[in-house]
């Protein structure tokens, strides 16, 4: 496919390789030419020149969660930094153990296969992993509603396949997931930065993303969305320091969740990511119709 399909001005953001059409974003996105400097900028200058860059580090990251909360119609508090989208999977179940007494989580066999690893390494926890059939078309609803039962607490489905590249209508998932009394979170890592992001319209519980692939943002850089109304009713069993209210307080007698998405954040997080993250084009060039995701190039 042709690389004119994407705008020259927006190629010119990009650092492409050499007498080649660059057809990997479904991977890893293109380095943006602003990311070296970004990164002396908003990482390494801070360091050199005050010792304490912890302030300025933070406020790099409240960027970032704000331009991605622009991106996909969000409020940035419910918006939780990860390192990957495993990380941020496992937190998000960690709060589902305290919070129903169903013990099942359903994906599709065509998930990425992080998804499968994060869910059947729960089983010591007395979680239970539960596929679609082979054959099954996962962009039809009924077949999610068939394999429901009472005692799937979580659907995982993702929005692009990044086997065939199959779209799915997440908010129809959604939807049967919760007449039967389960949660539903999306996985958007194939999706974000190519085709519209809409958590808030899907009606989901969660929606895990990355900024490696189509944002061209890096790896390290992915996220946790929850939906408001679980904003205090969660309490993730994974927590560190940076989960708790004031992260500098000090006390360790005393946790205190944080009052929004930061809960799930964990330990001492990763900053460079981050900050190498929002060089990336924040407000993608979505292709246009008939064209699916995996088809794109970043040239």
């Amino acid at each position: 496919m042709s690389g004119a399909l994407l705008p020259a001005a927006i190629a010119e953001r990009f650092h492409l390789p050499p007498g080649a059409t660059y057809l990997k974003s479904h991977s890893v996105g293109c380095q943006p030419r602003a990311a070296e400097a970004l990164l002396r900028d908003r990482l390494l200058a801070p360091w050199r020149e005050t010792g304490e860059a912890w302030p300025h580090w933070l406020d790099a990251i409240d960027q970032w969660r704000a331009a991605l909360a622009g991106l996909i119609g969000v409020e940035a508090q419910d918006l939780c930094p990860a390192t990957n989208v495993s990380a941020g999977l496992s937190r998000y179940i960690s709060a589902l153990g305290t919070a129903t007494t169903r013990r099942t989580i359903l994906l599709a066999p065509s998930a990425f296969p992080t998804i499968g690893y994060v869910a059947s390494g729960l089983a010591a926890a007395g979680w239970q992993t539960r596929y679609l059939p082979g054959d099954a078309d996962i962009r039809d609803p009924e077949n999610w509603a068939t394999a429901l039962d009472d005692d799937v607490a979580l659907v995982i489905a993702m929005h692009v396949s990044s086997v065939s590249g199959a779209r799915t209508d997440v908010a129809a998932v959604a939807s049967v997931a919760k007449a039967a009394g389960a949660r539903c979170i999306a996985d958007c890592a194939q999706s974000v930065g190519v085709v519209p992001v809409t958590p808030a319209a899907w009606g989901v519980d969660a929606v895990l993303g990355t900024s490696v692939k189509w944002l061209c943002g890096g790896p390290g850089a992915a996220w946790l969305w929850v939906a408001p109304r679980d904003r205090i009713a969660l309490d993730p069993m994974e927590r560190g320091w940076w989960s708790h209210e004031n992260p500098f307080e000090m006390d360790i007698r005393d946790f205190r969740y944080a009052p929004d998405a930061r809960r799930w954040w964990g330990g001492t997080p990763d900053v460079a990511p981050f900050i190498l993250s929002t060089a990336g084009d924040v407000t993608p060039w979505f292709p246009p119709a008939g064209i699916r995701a995996q088809q794109l190039c970043c040239a």
